[in-house]
């Protein structure tokens, strides 16, 4: 897959690129 760590998607926070939680996660 070509998932980018500048991308904020879900698939990014899945891989584990974004240190921070996804803010549709607090929903």
């Amino acid at each position: 897959m070509g998932v980018l760590p500048m991308r904020r998607t879900r698939h990014t926070y899945f891989r584990g690129f974004e240190p921070r939680p996804p803010p549709f996660a607090q929903e």
